[in-house]
């Protein structure tokens, strides 16, 4: 209902003359109480809209519907196959395997300059570490790389415009829902 609001509230706000200022892109402080009202209302309302939008459509991807949806199709055209399909160690399963500690200091020389950075552990037998490496601005996700859990190696290496978009869209998401995409002035 708020992309409704949204678009038709821009429609009743739209301008029937070109040259009009007062009341459509200032408000009238020196009229009635209603007409200032309306004033604040409208042209305050114009000014958030397309912040609210972006918003509202980025929220619809946490409802039950559109998230639901979205994680449809993103499993039928095999978008999280990072997931799904894990890279697997090319060291031998006898070998020891490596502290935590190493894991995270091949990632960032791998992936230097990053603040965020994010391992996943293998969920299956044999499989890598996945880490991924965000600056805390801009998409959710910049790079990632998988690292062999017992010798060390980097398996594969990736960044978010190597991957498909609807991953792409999906790692931009959070960010311009909650505002970090360039930090606190977004906010």
């Amino acid at each position: 209902w708020t992309v409704v609001l949204l678009v038709t509230g821009t429609y009743l706000w739209w301008p029937r003359k070109g040259t009009q200022v007062w009341g459509v892109w200032l408000p009238r402080l020196r009229k009635h109480p209603y007409v200032i009202l309306r004033d604040l209302h409208s042209v305050g309302g114009i000014y958030v809209a397309a912040i609210a939008l972006v918003i509202a459509l980025t929220g619809l991807m946490y409802t039950y519907a559109w998230g639901g949806g979205f994680n449809y199709v993103a499993q039928k055209t095999d978008t999280y196959e990072l997931f799904t399909k894990p890279t697997l160690c090319t060291s031998p399963p006898e070998a020891k395997d490596l502290p935590i500690d190493r894991i995270v200091e091949v990632a960032r020389e791998q992936m230097p300059g990053y603040s965020h950075l994010t391992v996943w552990y293998p969920r299956v037998a044999n499989a890598a570490f996945m880490v991924f490496a965000s600056s805390g601005r801009g998409p959710s996700v910049h790079e990632l790389v998988f690292i062999d859990g017992r010798s060390g190696d980097v398996l594969g290496h990736r960044t978010n415009s190597q991957t498909k978009p609807l991953y792409w869209f999906g790692s931009w998401n959070y960010p311009l829902h909650v505002g970090s995409i360039l930090g606190l002035p977004t906010k």
